[in-house]
């Protein structure tokens, strides 16, 4: 969900994936359409896979090798031919392996299970992970198999056939035997064996969040119908626009289960930070706050006491938040708790009125990083507030 899909409707894949569930292994041959002015573009992709050819009548050459030593993705160097200005070109990537899956349980090929993003580098992907494409591929998977995913996922000559037209920053899917589906209010709930209970608390609950979301943000580019598929996973959940992977639910309070999903439709709008930089926070950290405010809405003042004290108590001893000379990614309690905290002190200082405003732009117009958001908060304030800011998301509690 980058900015306003403005670099997104130049780049598209085609092509198709053999996927063989129970070697967890794949096969591919993708085309990769964008408009460039570039004399070498690098992709990333999953070390496991081991790649045959790139091609394309522009392509001069490639190389590989690890992002870094010991690192589980190898960065592929593609060299063009020389240019005059922006043309139209067309890469394909021939490879196949194991992808070697992360350990967030989220990705995986089993005999009973396939789920696959970006977190894989299942497929070749920009580096800079800022750009977005539309999609137009086939993937051999039994056909009578579940397929979730963003786009549509239709059955077409013994195999499935995967359109989506809503720019995305990699192919994410679940497919799976076996699974049972539930449909209201333009949501439909992918589950296995869950209880009817359960199904409805995650209807009931998306729904609810969907028309808070949209009457705050929702104007111009307001939800759309989507899809949940609830695993048997703890933790690891990760949204894709109209489609959510969510963790198992049963059992969940209805306010944690309403901040949960919540915190995933949020992303509609708060995604267009680089997720591999120290951007990631305005990612997370909006998601998680705007999640907390809705279910203050909806339970009461305690439901976001009850997430302002997790914050606190989790932020304790964090490094920093954003600072201009470090732009590697923080770690999980730093966007997800210290940063949400960080808006809390935010909205506490400049009062509600400006802050809402500030949000409001954040999430629609949209503003993909750390200064773009500091210039939008001196614009609604001063300077003076700016550099408080700024000196919020620098403290550094790591430091001996």
């Amino acid at each position: 969900m980058l900015s306003a899909f403005a670099s997104s409707a130049r780049m598209h894949y085609s092509g198709q994936v053999a996927i063989h569930p129970s070697e967890g292994s794949l096969d591919a041959e993708l085309h990769v359409s964008m408009t460039t002015s570039k004399s070498t573009l690098v992709f990333l992709l999953s070390g496991g896979l081991e790649l045959a050819e790139v091609t394309g009548k522009d392509v001069q050459g490639f190389d590989s090798e690890p992002m870094e030593p010991g690192a589980t993705w190898d960065r592929i160097t593609v060299r063009l031919k020389p240019t005059r200005g922006t043309e139209d070109v067309t890469l394909t990537f021939r490879y196949g392996g194991q992808p070697v899956m992360p350990q967030n349980g989220i990705n995986q090929i089993s005999s009973d299970w396939v789920e696959l993003t970006l977190d894989s580098a299942w497929h070749p992907i920009l580096a800079t992970l800022a750009h977005q494409f539309t999609l137009d591929i086939s993937v051999d998977l039994p056909t009578n198999w579940s397929f979730v995913t963003s786009g549509n996922a239709v059955v077409a000559r013994n195999r499935w056939h995967i359109t989506n037209q809503i720019p995305q920053t990699d192919i994410a899917f679940v497919a799976a035997p076996g699974l049972s589906r539930e449909e209201r209010g333009g949501y439909v709930v992918y589950h296995r064996d869950e209880t009817p209970d359960t199904v409805n608390a995650v209807l009931d609950a998306a729904l609810a969040c969907r028309a808070y979301l949209d009457s705050r943000f929702g104007e111009e580019r307001p939800l759309p119908d989507g899809r949940f598929v609830i695993t048997s996973r703890e933790t690891g959940g990760f949204a894709r626009k109209n489609f959510i992977s969510l963790t198992r639910v049963a059992g969940r309070s209805k306010e944690r289960l309403t901040a949960f999903l919540c915190h995933e439709l949020a992303h509609f709008w708060s995604t267009g930070a680089r997720p591999l930089s120290v951007e990631n926070w305005l990612n997370e950290s909006f998601a998680v706050f705007v999640a907390a405010r809705a279910t203050r809405e909806m339970f009461g003042e305690h439901a976001y006491k009850d997430q302002l004290a997790d914050w606190r108590k989790r932020a304790a001893g964090q490094p920093s938040i954003w600072t201009p000379e470090d732009s590697t990614r923080r770690p999980f309690e730093v966007n997800y708790k210290k940063g949400p905290l960080a808006l809390h002190r935010l909205a506490e200082r400049i009062g509600e009125e400006r802050f809402s405003g500030l949000l409001r732009e954040y999430m629609t117009a949209p503003i993909n990083t750390t200064p773009a958001l500091l210039d939008a908060l001196e614009r609604r304030t001063n300077a003076e507030t700016r550099k408080w800011f700024e000196s919020v998301l620098a403290e550094n509690e790591a430091d001996p």
